[in-house]
């Protein structure tokens, strides 16, 4: 099996997937009109887990495999290195990592275990926020 290569993925193609990992978001909230599980809040756990990391390969962070899928530990680094975003993460982000990240809940059910979700509204503010600040952070640099 190839693997990826990290230090070979810009900034750029981190936000590129980011930002299309948004868009399919946001057109199945609009053609479901609301009503969401976690395939919905997967897509915009993964678009805010590539913004930040986008946004860390842009501060010269070597390897963003080391962060995993832990989006809560991206979001403080990304504000240790300077993205003007609150020190502490947006309760949507903290309620978006407890099931992006192992035990993967929004990936894999468990028995037993529900899978929590913030509403459509939050989850796409949150997205747009994230991805907005990482956005125009690059497009000064």
């Amino acid at each position: 099996m190839a693997k990826i290569s990290t230090t070979e993925t810009t900034k750029e193609d981190l936000l590129g997937y980011a930002l299309g990992y948004q868009e399919t978001m946001h057109a199945l909230l609009e053609k479901i009109e609301g009503a969401f599980g976690p395939a919905v809040a997967l897509l915009g756990s993964h678009a805010i887990e590539l913004a930040l990391k986008s946004f860390l390969v842009g501060q010269g962070y070597e390897d963003v495999r080391k962060i995993g899928h832990d989006i809560e530990k991206a979001w403080k680094l990304a504000h240790d290195s300077g993205l003007d975003i609150p020190e502490e993460p947006p309760f949507t982000l903290k309620l978006l990592a407890l099931h992006h990240g192992s035990p993967y809940l929004y990936r894999y059910p468990q028995k037993g275990i529900a899978a929590g979700h913030p509403t459509p509204e939050d989850l796409s503010k949150t997205v747009s926020c994230v991805i907005g600040k990482v956005s125009s952070h690059l497009l000064k640099q």
